[in-house]
């Protein structure tokens, strides 16, 4: 009798414990589909500010790139509107006006002269292609800040190549977003361009920014 009483209330019990584990299921299933959605936003987030940072800059050394006060053989005044136009936009590192050689002309950085470019392949890359171009990510020979950098050409009233513009864009902006973000629990979220190098990354940006993506390598 007392078998069967407790095989009763066992039975009885099962749709109650059926019910939990479902509940517990689909609790786990929202949760795990609340978290996909937030890495969603916030990688459309990322790539939304990426793009907005990418197109600022080609925007900027596209009007730059007509204007006579770059386009002239005055450096000092070159010099004196890039510092203004940079204290005005601090998301750069810095403007650079270089010559073909790769001699740097005038920037925003005050930067030792004589200089000389220390990516000269960037520099061929922008003449070759005769357009906008992301470079990709640099460090600054002088204060080992990190920044992508972009680039376009100046021609000359004929179309050819005179002088070449880079604009290296601060890469904190990135990093900031990611800190910013209400990220779950031993979350890793992690930015890259197209040749695998890490330019921002939740944990710990500063052990991989300007790394390799091990990801990429495996």
């Amino acid at each position: 009798l007392r078998f069967r009483l407790l095989l009763i209330v066992l039975l009885a019990l099962l749709p109650a414990f059926g019910l939990a584990l479902y509940n517990a299921a689909e609790q786990r299933h929202i949760i795990e589909s609340q978290a996909q959605e937030d890495a969603l936003d916030i990688a459309q987030s990322l790539a939304n500010h990426q793009n907005e940072l990418v197109e600022g800059a080609r925007q900027m050394l596209f009007v730059l790139a007509q204007l006579p006060v770059i386009r002239g053989d005055d450096d000092l005044a070159c010099k004196a509107y890039l510092t203004e136009l940079k204290a005005n936009n601090p998301r750069y590192m810095n403007i650079i006006k270089w010559d073909l050689q790769g001699n740097m002309l005038c920037d925003a950085a005050n930067s030792p002269l004589p200089h000389q470019s220390p990516f000269p392949e960037h520099l061929e890359v922008i003449i070759e292609k005769m357009d906008f171009v992301i470079n990709g990510f640099v460090i600054s020979p002088h204060t080992n800040e990190r920044a992508l950098s972009m680039g376009f050409p100046v021609l000359d009233d004929n179309g050819k190549p005179q002088n070449i513009l880079l604009a290296p864009v601060h890469l904190d902006s990135l990093n900031q977003l990611l800190t910013q973000a209400d990220l779950p629990e031993d979350s890793t979220i992690t930015l890259r361009d197209g040749d695998g190098t890490v330019l921002a990354r939740y944990p710990q940006p500063g052990n991989w920014v300007g790394e390799l993506d091990p990801d990429m390598q495996a």
